[in-house]
């Protein structure tokens, strides 16, 4: 199953309060999930892609709740983390979100975050880079909604986008979205998108000292320097090959060794080293999209083997027995009950 981390796990505890107003009970709910409640706790834990993604489809099921990600975004606290101290002392909205672009790795996290200006607007892009979350609207109505409520936070509420779009189809009921953002929404966009005036960049962030900035930064900038240190070759490599593959391009190991203007050879001999090899870690990233695109039903079996590279979806369906024991539609039934 896929480990890679999605997000803290205190970004989402006020599910729970949602849980309680549903009368459904905290333990149990845990339980049911099979997740340890300190995970939501302590602002160092973490949750992985596999765990978000049934603590939340689990949410809705049991709320009925099609809009849960818009709740749980609502109801986001500040963090005291090291990112949310650096952008509460930043003068303004602008300087704010490039420092977030900027040390959001230091969360570990899946979350994808790109800031742009163009033609007198700025937009702000976020999505997972697992295409098992990037497809689930419930964590991308939280993803998108919590930065809105952070960004009114650190300006006294003077934040306001003129347009939100959202990667999911439009729901029925559009109620929801409209006391949510209060501004035009668009549904089925490429990405998760906050979008702004250019000139809501220089709103000030309110009570912001400079003191207290360089302090945080200096403190994020040596833990950044240390995650660098610790990006491995292989790790950077699988999310290269995952970009390419939900692309619809079948990376080959020439194509790769390009990318770091190295032959294959020393390509190889480097994953050697890391006591891997560049077959392990197209099989691994391929596995794990096929996890993720089966926990989707409305996409085939034999759509998923072309969407991860196999030619036939008999090769796929060998490959997937092979990884797991059992057979596609097998590991979907099993993921249901």
């Amino acid at each position: 199953m896929n480990q890679s981390y999605a997000i803290n796990g205190v970004k989402i505890s006020s599910l729970f309060e949602i849980l309680e107003e549903h009368s459904i009970n905290r333990e149990t709910f845990l339980e049911s999930v099979k997740i340890d409640g300190a995970l939501f706790n302590a602002h160092e834990k973490k949750l992985t892609v596999t765990q978000v993604t049934r603590v939340l489809k689990k949410a809705v099921l049991l709320t009925g709740d099609e809009n849960l990600g818009l709740q749980i975004g609502l109801r986001s606290r500040f963090l005291p983390n090291i990112v949310c101290y650096i952008m509460i002392n930043c003068l303004t909205v602008g300087d704010a979100l490039l420092k977030y672009c900027r040390y959001k790795r230091i969360f570990n996290d899946d979350t994808n975050v790109r800031l742009s200006v163009y033609n007198g607007n700025a937009n702000l892009e976020m999505d997972s880079n697992s295409p098992e979350l990037s497809s689930l609207r419930v964590f991308n109505d939280y993803l998108l909604t919590s930065m809105y409520v952070f960004l009114r936070f650190l300006t006294k509420g003077e934040f306001n986008p003129t347009w939100v779009h959202l990667n999911h189809d439009q729901p029925e009921n559009l109620s929801e979205y409209n006391k949510a953002f209060s501004c035009p929404i668009s549904f089925s966009q490429p990405t998760n998108s906050l979008i702004f005036t250019r000139e809501s960049l220089n709103l000030a962030i309110k009570c912001p000292n400079q003191d207290l900035l360089n302090h945080f930064e200096e403190y994020a900038q040596k833990a950044l320097n240390k995650i660098s240190k610790q990006d491995s070759l292989p790790k950077t490599i699988s999310r290269m090959l995952i970009k390419i593959i939900q692309n619809g391009n079948t990376p080959s190991v020439e194509l790769i060794a390009s990318r770091f203007n190295m032959s294959v050879r020393k390509l190889q001999g480097l994953l050697e080293k890391e006591k891997t090899s560049y077959k392990k870690l197209l099989h691994s990233v391929k596995k794990e999209l096929a996890f993720a695109y089966l926990s989707d039903r409305q996409i085939s079996s034999s759509e998923v083997s072309y969407l991860i590279g196999f030619s036939e979806p008999s090769a796929f369906y060998r490959a997937f027995k092979k990884w797991t024991g059992s057979t596609p539609s097998q590991f979907r039934t099993a993921q249901s009950l």
